[in-house]
């Protein structure tokens, strides 16, 4: 039997953790305009993916702003995720 090639392959908060993940490793690269530029491109893929998916956000963990032209400010920064104890 083949595999359907529509299965989602990970969950939506695997994705975001993946996102969150890549956004903190851009501060690995070098030339700043392409280290904004992956940022920023990013962080706009994490705010429109939550949107669409309408994900409820963990918290204080990240608060992404829905209005088009912004972008989160834990984000931006880093996006810290959820510390579990």
């Amino acid at each position: 039997m083949r595999k359907n090639p529509n299965k989602i392959l990970f969950s939506a908060t695997a994705f975001r953790r993946f996102l969150r993940l890549e956004i903190k490793d851009t501060k690995y690269i070098e030339d700043p305009v392409q280290r904004d530029v992956t940022l920023k491109t990013l962080v706009t893929v994490l705010n429109h993916f939550d949107a669409l998916a309408n994900v409820k956000v963990d918290g204080p963990a990240l608060v992404a702003q829905r209005e088009p032209g912004t972008q989160s400010r834990l984000a931006l920064r880093g996006g810290r995720g959820r510390t579990h104890g």
